[in-house]
């Protein structure tokens, strides 16, 4: 009995869309990973059908559901959050009196699921001058490079594009 269970499983996580992305999720990597060098293509078409058959085994499938729509608004916001908080982070570092006054934020959450929170407390601590430190229940704690940085308006913004990315809805 266990191993039908194991191969239901198996193909309830199986989908053509499921698939697909993660093959573009590991060909994307990949790509990354050698500087899109193709010199060995054919190492890198074992490796990616690996990645993307290993996780369909190993990863169950996602219980809420990804906007590409949503995703694609989503990725310049946080490239352009990134850019401009780089060069904040910048200008601060070389000024002849540094801005930094560092700061606890906590910041409780309007997304529900755990994978959209987490989604939310990871995009925060790539954006300059914050660092999310603890996830626990709806309450994300960050440390903030500057106390005078939006950092609570930006997890707003940052939990608006996720909860957009995953279909969710906010209250309020």
């Amino acid at each position: 009995m266990t191993m039908f269970t194991a191969q239901s499983r198996w193909f309830r996580e199986f989908t053509v869309t499921g698939t697909l992305l993660r093959l573009a999720a590991a060909s994307v990597l990949w790509l990354v990973l050698t500087a899109g060098d193709l010199q060995y293509w054919g190492l890198a078409l074992i490796a990616i059908a690996g990645g993307a058959v290993a996780s369909l085994a190993l990863v169950p499938r996602a219980e809420i559901g990804l906007s590409p729509l949503g995703l694609a608004r989503f990725v310049p916001f946080f490239l352009i959050q990134s850019v401009l908080g780089g060069v904040d982070v910048a200008l601060r570092a070389i000024a002849p009196r540094p801005r930094i006054d560092p700061v606890w934020v906590d910041v409780t959450f309007r997304v529900e699921p755990a994978p959209a929170r987490v989604m939310v407390a990871n995009t925060m601590s790539l954006m300059p001058g914050t660092l999310s430190v603890s996830l626990e229940g709806d309450r994300l704690r960050m440390h903030v490079l500057d106390r005078s940085m939006p950092a609570s308006a930006r997890a707003r913004e940052v939990e608006e594009h996720v909860a957009r990315m995953f279909r969710i809805g906010l209250p309020g």
